[in-house]
């Protein structure tokens, strides 16, 4: 202890020598310059803020650090530094505080239990009385119904029930919550003069017995008892006094008691049921006795709350002293625990006038001193914590107590105990802030700190004064301090310098450094908006505040933007204003943000039904809390409408004149309906409005002069939705379209902003532009594309196609059987009277296809036609198109054409197969005349004229001079008869002219030596040839011929087979043999051989002889030797 009183001794005298609050200005040279930082650089004004300085010697100074100086040196109004007595340890002040609100904390808890009883209490009392009220009843029914000979006691009886209606009401009003004490008392007072009035008309009576007399003086008496009761026990002191309570209802207990004895005597039930209202009595008694009791133990824990209080502000009010901060000593003044004292001594019945109102008005009264007792402790942002969002929380729910305690009318005990019980944990949150902030002050150990001319120094603490101390920032040392700095009190953005000096032990300065912090007392504004992506107006532009239930998976997004990054925001509430079920409140947490300015809230509207119109987004005040603590004290709204009904058409949907203006004709398929027309082009225009009732304010129903801008139109054909919509003043939609042939679907689509839709359609509107098309297939066999074709038959079997273009996909209506006829006519005017013949198909109508196919053999009678020209007419329609008529003719000619004259051809032919003209070719050109304009047939035969055959190929057309030509192709080696025709345009054929027989043979023999060999030699007079020959199939061996030549010398030899033989005589010297073979027509090439014939002279002979002999003889002399 007295160690401690030295260290603070010489710190004074450090200060007193040295002079440090005006440092010198000449800083020493040191080797390298300390390291000073300071957090934070961004605060709140008007609060106090926690800094962190942490100062670093570095290892080469040569200095130590002994004192520290901190200073505003900022131009203005600058801020203050707390601090105070060196070695004084502040924390532990700060963990008192803690210690006590925590006790408060849990005492209001307490409290709030007490008073929550005391409901349940006063809900039983209620009971007792409403079951007293029910004795009561029985009792007056049973005196009116066995004593009807008694006028006296039926009256009384009659009294007693009307009793009851009161009493029931006292007690279901005691049950009430709030519960009317005043409206207790009015209906026991009423409850009371009927049971005189019982008594009464019992006890007056002369005719009375006296039982029922003497039980008459008694319920007078319980009732002038019930009447003082009410005026002790509720409008006075309100269920205070315990005399009051028990005396009063067990003396009205007793006179019931007394009656109901006296009445057995005369009626048992009834006497017993007035027994059993003493009874309840009794115990609505003992209940009544316990809310007293549980609001009394609440009046002994306010007590106790205000002793822990006034201990706490006496602790903070010392600490303002000490820090020489006239904010904490104005704690002194409070009126918070006076009036939380006057209030329990309402509750404990000690005043003259004690009463639940009296506490409740004394609660109201203590918020005002939370103003002044917390208000400036957390509202300042002492300690770096904003309490003033708590603090407000606090003064709200021990307001919301007063106030529904102090209604006379009305008091409200469960939501006073549930109010007390909110407050409860945040007295305990505000003593951890406390605690936390114990932690934080707890001083450095060997320094101390003192506060003066608007700066704080902090000294360490040593032996001597001017001397190195133990405790100095030594160089390679590093320390950091905690203090407060209150910032000044401004409504804007200030900057301020906080200058640190770090001195020596001789006062000279060893290093200087300022610090910029900006001081925010300018609270952030925020803007709100509720977006739905793809809510649009028709333009396609985004709309703000106005969602639905069809868009974006049914969500909706809150955004809330600040102008500068925010800490924390009020509770946000969503508030249907016609009280739906879509109520809901989030938190600052519930928020998604990346830059802590813009933030955004994703809900889902899926569950809301057709009352949420106009929903209204509150956030409570404060509103916004900026990062470093600056609370804008205004809450914030925002209106957005949730439209949930679709759009309307109003009078023409653009539709109708379909079905007005066509007419419905029916499909030949499917035998289906459809508004038919031969137009393409529409235009469909009409009215349609949002349905909405959001008037032109914004928020209250009435028509909006928007209705129709919020319209969006779109017109689609055939699911295509058509470009261009125009917006007229009168028909604020109107397209231009252009229907398909065959069946269209038209359908109008009207959406709002936030997709709410609805759409009429029209889908059997068939466009068919095109009319029936009749073809003239042919007629008795002969193609029919032009008028007067020629047929050969006077019964001619006559085609026809029928079709409506396109039935088949569906673009065309088809034809319906009575919408067809055919005529006959032999003249090309039906409408002369004279109708040739009706034609009716050979086959049933096959009706619902798109193609009819027409027949009919004309055979008149089959008497035929007459040759000339006849016309066919139909008539067909496919009822958007007028009958038309579809006239073609046919002439008939059946006399047979001329035969072909003057035929020849490019060979000669045989008259018949077997003097057949043998030609080398397979192409026969023939030409001759005929009928102009007819055809030539050509027919071949190769069976020797039994069966003919046309080769089509060779067909040809007589030219206008009657004059024809062609060729005719024949197989070769196959013998082919040759004849033509003239078939005229009719297809009537004429005699044939033949031209004859021929053979054609193209390809020779051939022939081959295969003896003697190429380039024999031979002494004979002659040489045998041999070889092989081939010839066509078709040929024989007679009909060849073989020729042998040896020089100039050639013989014929007649051929039998494929090989020959055959001498020929040799010449002296080289012979060429030359073989060829014939069909008559074609020769072969011929093949050759070369043989050479050699003849030897005398003179040869004779000397070879010679040699001889002469070899011979000298073998003969070899041998005899």
């Amino acid at each position: 202890m007295y160690r401690d009183s030295a260290l603070v001794v010489i710190a004074a005298m450090v200060i007193s020598v040295v002079g440090v609050l005006s440092p010198s200005t000449t800083p020493v040279a040191t080797a390298a310059a300390p390291t000073v930082t300071l957090e934070p650089t961004s605060v709140q004004d008007n609060g106090y803020v926690l800094f962190t300085l942490t100062v670093t010697n570095p290892s080469d100074s040569n200095e130590n650090i002994e004192n520290i100086l901190i200073k505003d040196v900022s131009s203005g109004t600058s801020g203050t530094f707390s601090g105070g007595k060196f070695g004084e340890n502040v924390a532990e002040r700060w963990e008192n505080i803690a210690d006590n609100l925590t006790f408060i904390g849990n005492e209001l808890g307490q409290v709030s239990d007490n008073i929550e009883e005391a409901r349940v209490k006063l809900t039983a009392a209620g009971d007792a009385l409403k079951a007293a009220a029910g004795h009561l009843d029985t009792a007056g029914y049973a005196m009116r119904l066995l004593h009807i000979d008694n006028d006296n006691v039926a009256r009384a009886g009659e009294n007693l029930q009307n009793a009851d209606d009161y009493l029931t009401n006292a007690g279901e009003a005691l049950k009430a919550d709030p519960v009317s004490f005043l409206n207790v008392a009015e209906n026991l007072r009423t409850a009371a003069y009927w049971i005189w009035r019982a008594g009464w008309v019992m006890s007056d009576s002369s005719e009375a017995t006296a039982a029922v007399a003497h039980a008459g003086d008694n319920l007078e008496l319980a009732a002038y008892n019930f009447d003082n009761y009410v005026d002790n026990a509720f409008e006075e002191t309100v269920i205070t006094h315990t005399y009051d309570n028990l005396n009063g209802l067990e003396n009205i207990a007793a006179y019931f008691l007394n009656a109901g004895q006296l009445m057995r005597t005369i009626d048992e039930n009834a006497g017993a049921e007035l027994e059993n209202v003493a009874v309840q009595l009794l115990n609505a008694a003992e209940n009544l006795q316990q809310v007293q009791d549980n609001l009394a133990e609440a009046g002994v824990k306010l007590h106790e709350v205000e002793n822990k209080m006034d201990n706490a502000r006496a602790i903070l009010s010392r600490t303002g002293r000490r820090h020489n901060d006239q904010a904490f000593e104005y704690l002194w003044s409070s009126i918070f625990d006076e009036n939380i004292r006057y209030a329990g001594l309402h509750l404990e019945n000690q005043l003259e006038y004690e009463n639940i109102v009296a506490a409740g008005e004394a609660l109201e009264n203590s918020t005002e001193g939370l103003i002044y007792w917390l208000g400036t402790v957390f509202g300042s942002n002492i300690l770096g914590y904003d309490g003033e969002t708590a603090t407000n929380t606090v003064r709200y729910w021990i307001q919301l107590a007063g106030n529904s305690l102090s209604d006379n009318d009305n008091i409200g005990l469960t939501a006073a105990a549930g109010a007390l019980d909110n407050a409860a944990p945040l007295f305990t949150q505000i003593a951890d802030k406390f605690t936390t902030a114990s932690s934080n002050l707890s001083p450095v150990s060997g320094w101390g700190s003192r506060t003066d001319e608007g700066g704080l120094l902090l000294v360490s603490l040593g032996e001597e004064p001017g001397e190195s101390h133990d405790n100095a920032i030594k160089p390679g040392d590093s320390k950091t301090f905690q203090f407060y700095w209150r910032a000044p009190d401004i409504s804007s953005i200030e900057e301020h310098t906080i200058r640190v000096w770090l001195l020596d032990n001789d006062n000279d300065v060893v290093a200087t450094q300022d610090f910029t912090v900006t001081v925010d007392g300018e609270p952030a504004s925020i803007d709100m908006r509720v977006y739905q992506p793809g809510v649009v107006d028709y333009l396609g532009n985004p709309v703000d505040n106005v969602v639905g239930k069809r868009l974006n998976d049914n969500k909706a997004i809150l955004e809330i933007v600040a102008s500068k990054p925010l800490s924390n925001l009020g509770t946000i509430k969503f508030e249907n204003w016609k009280s739906q079920g879509e109520n809901f409140e989030i938190s600052f947490s519930d928020l998604t943000t990346t830059d802590n300015m813009t933030f955004t809230y994703e809900f889902d509207v899926s569950d809301w039904n057709d009352n949420a119109e106009n929903v209204h987004v509150h956030i409570a005040g404060p509103s916004s809390t900026t990062s470093v603590g600056v609370e804008n004290e205004n809450s914030a709204d925002l209106y957005f409408f949730v439209d949930l009904v679709d759009p309307v058409f109003v009078g023409d949907n653009g539709l109708s004149q379909f079905g007005n203006l066509l007419v419905m004709q029916k499909l030949q398929t499917d035998n289906t309906y459809y508004v038919t027309t031969q137009r393409s082009g529409w235009v469909i225009k009409g009215r349609a409005e949002d349905n909405d009732n959001v008037g032109e304010e914004g928020w209250e129903p009435g028509a909006n002069p928007d209705n129709a801008l919020w319209a969006m139109v779109t017109v689609y054909v055939n699911d295509v939705a058509v470009d261009n919509i125009y917006r007229l003043p009168d028909d604020n939609y109107s397209a231009n379209v252009t229907l398909q042939e065959g069946v269209n679907v038209i359908k109008v689509v009207v959406k709002d902003r936030v997709g709410n839709a609805i759409e009429n359609i029209i889908d059997n509107v068939y466009v068919d532009n095109t009319k029936p098309v009749v073809e003239f297939v042919s007629v008795g066999g002969v193609s029919w594309t032009e008028n007067e074709v020629k047929v050969g038959d006077n019964k001619p079997l006559i085609k026809l196609r029928i079709y409506d273009p396109g039935f088949e996909a569906c673009t065309g209506l088809g034809i319906p059987r009575d919408n067809l006829a055919v005529h006959l006519d032999n003249d090309d005017n039906i409408v002369n009277g004279v109708i040739f013949d009706n034609l009716d198909n050979n086959a049933e109508w096959e009706n619902g296809v798109s193609t009819f196919y027409f027949e009919n053999l004309i055979d008149n009678d089959n008497k035929g036609l007459a040759e000339g020209t006849w016309y066919v007419i139909v008539q067909v329609s496919d009822n958007l198109h007028e009958n038309e008529n579809h006239v073609m003719s046919f002439v008939v000619d059946v006399t047979e054409p001329s035969a072909p004259a003057n035929v020849t051809g490019s060979v000669t032919a045989g008259g018949t197969a077997a003097s057949k003209s043998r030609i080398t070719t397979t192409e026969i050109l023939l030409s001759g005349t005929g009928e102009a304009g007819a055809t030539i047939k050509v027919e071949i035969s190769t069976d020797n004229g039994v069966t003919w055959t046309e080769q089509t190929e060779a067909q040809t057309t007589i030219d206008s001079s009657g004059n024809w030509n062609t060729t005719v192709t024949v197989t070769e080696g196959v013998v082919t008869g040759i004849r033509v025709k003239v078939v005229d345009t009719a297809g009537n054929e004429s005699a044939a002219t033949v031209f004859g027989y021929v053979l054609s043979d193209s390809s020779a023999p051939t022939v081959t030596i295969t003896s003697p060999a190429e380039g024999l030699t031979t002494d004979a007079a002659s040489v045998t040839i041999t070889g092989t020959v081939t010839k066509d199939d078709w040929e024989s061996w007679n009909d060849l011929t073989m020729t042998v030549q040896v020089g100039t010398n050639s013989v014929t030899v007649p051929l039998s087979g494929p090989t020959f033989s055959y001498s020929v005589a040799l010449s002296e010297g080289v012979n060429t043999i030359l073989v060829s073979v014939s069909d008559g027509l074609n020769t072969s090439g011929t093949d050759s051989v070369n043989v050479t014939r050699t003849v030897t002279p005398w003179a040869t002979y004779a000397i070879i002889i010679v040699i001889v002999a002469l070899i011979l003889a000298a073998i003969a002399i070899f041998r005899k030797r």
